[in-house]
């Protein structure tokens, strides 16, 4: 049952019990509800943190390819050997992984723990 419609049948036994909120079909209704709710909160939270999560990740593959096309202008204007740009270019790899390692040693430390966590 929807949660309006929960709500809208809540109302009316509360009606019917003259808002007597200890009979115990309208504490059913109550919990009925609270659920409906926090069911519709955690889904909604569950929803932004994926749209926040879609969002830094096409800002870091963004960065990247800023950072790619940086390097690759650098490079080309040093003029440089097709084996001095190959080191030069495993240098910067070497430099990223390590770094990439790094970060990811740190969100792995930070991630909820499950979806319990979703509140």
């Amino acid at each position: 049952m929807p949660a309006a419609a929960v709500d809208g049948e809540l109302q009316r036994v509360l009606d019917a019990h003259d808002g007597d909120m200890t009979q115990p079909d309208v504490q059913l209704l109550l919990r009925t509800s609270r659920f409906e709710r926090s069911l519709f909160a955690k889904t909604a939270k569950a929803a932004v943190d994926a749209g926040v999560a879609e969002r830094y990740v096409r800002q870091v593959n963004l960065e990247g390819q800023i950072l790619a096309s940086a390097l690759f202008a650098a490079l080309n204007v040093l003029d440089l050997t097709p084996e001095q740009r190959e080191t030069a270019l495993a240098a910067a790899h070497a430099q990223l992984g390590a770094e990439a390692d790094q970060a990811a040693a740190k969100v792995k430390a930070i991630e909820p723990r499950g979806r319990d966590d979703v509140a």
